[in-house]
């Protein structure tokens, strides 16, 4: 073999050889083998499997990652902990900040429920799997379901699960969901609010109507009716911002026409529903009913000062969904307030105050002389 011919093998021994490492790192690489410089996987302890055979594992250093069935490397090994969640999908927890804060990871490695969680733990309610998510920062928890979708898109103060309901509470009220065909279905929800030192609560158990409206729609109904109580007595134009966006044309204040009316107090709230309403215009239209207990001063047929005490009849309509819900109206179904009937002045000859004699008048019926009553 000459110079040349021993020059040509070894120049076609080495593109072999380089064509040979080039086809095995794509092919590595194609298989999902990230190993560091490609080499092995460094697997201290195998720790749980899926349905697939993928397998948790700790490294040398008690970090986790996760292998196939092959033990070829999905997921880097960088992880605190790491627990299956579906869906080729992991709880994980790492260390940021100083805290540690769970999130998900999927088996690329690519977050899809954000680092902010103190805790994600897997929960059952009537068969149905959820997760409970708890805040870092303040402690609420978002319920998520079993494909990582936030219920109801809020988090709650708390939530508590039985063995067929789940009880979610915000600031103002508990909602109760039971479990029926594989769903949550709206059961309950009970919110209160408050307005010029007066308390209330609002008390739905229709399924019908709840198959309707949104904790949001409820919450705001709920709010709005004392927004308009507050508008009533006041007066107050910003309470009216917190209504509607649109005319303000449809509110109307207490017995805003009765000029005998000197004050307004409101003693106490009571009796508030929320119904749907028929309409004709195609959009949901519902109707917020509320008894205000009044006390009321006025100036009487003689002009004197006095007071009654009654309870007073409002509607407030709302038209939209969650997304647009406004109120369109508001006002009180009385037009007066129920005044007594005027007194009488007392008849010529009859006494002035029943049951006494007027003077002059002795026990027999007859009349004294007059010369005997006067000084």
């Amino acid at each position: 073999m000459n110079k040349h011919t021993r020059l040509l093998a070894t120049l076609l021994f080495a593109v072999i050889i380089i064509l040979a490492v080039a086809i095995t790192r794509f092919y590595r690489n194609d298989t999902g083998d990230t190993g560091v410089g490609g080499g092995s996987v460094d697997v201290a302890k195998l720790l749980e499997a899926d349905s697939d055979g993928n397998r948790i594992f700790q490294d040398s250093s008690g970090s986790c990652g996760l292998i196939d069935s092959s033990e070829r490397l999905i997921v880097a090994p960088e992880w605190q902990e790491l627990k299956f969640a579906g869906e080729d999908r992991c709880i994980a927890a790492k260390r940021i900040g100083g805290r540690t804060l769970w999130g998900c990871i999927d088996y690329e490695g690519d977050v899809s429920v954000p680092f902010i969680y103190s805790s994600i733990i897997r929960r059952e309610v009537g068969g149905l799997e959820l997760y409970t998510a708890e805040s870092a920062e303040d402690g609420t928890t978002v319920l998520y379901s079993s494909s990582f979708i936030p219920f109801s898109g809020r988090a709650w103060q708390s939530c508590a699960l039985r063995s067929d309901e789940l009880t979610l509470s915000s600031a103002v009220g508990d909602y109760i969901y039971c479990v029926s065909g594989g769903e949550l279905l709206f059961k309950r929800a009970t919110v209160s609010g408050s307005v010029m030192g007066k308390d209330y609560t609002v008390d739905i158990v229709s399924r019908v109507l709840l198959s309707k409206l949104t904790v949001p729609m409820i919450e705001k109904m709920t709010a709005g009716a004392g927004s308009y109580i507050q508008y009533a007595f006041t007066g107050d134009d910003e309470m009216l911002s917190k209504l509607t966006t649109g005319s303000r044309a449809g509110f109307s204040q207490l017995f805003p026409e009765d000029h005998k009316i000197l004050s307004k107090k409101l003693m106490g709230i009571s009796d508030v529903y929320i119904y749907e309403k028929r309409s004709e215009d195609g959009r949901p239209h519902f109707l917020v009913t509320v008894t205000a207990d009044t006390e009321i001063g006025y100036s009487d047929e003689t002009g004197q000062k006095k007071s009654l005490r009654g309870e007073y009849k409002a509607e407030i309509e709302y038209s939209g969904s969650e997304s647009d819900l406004t109120a369109v109206s508001g006002s009180f179904t009385q037009q007066e307030p129920d005044y007594p009937p005027p007194e009488l002045p007392p008849e010529e000859g009859e006494a002035a105050v029943p049951g006494e004699q007027s003077p002059g008048s002795l026990q027999d019926g007859s009349t004294a002389p007059a010369a005997e009553w006067s000084n």
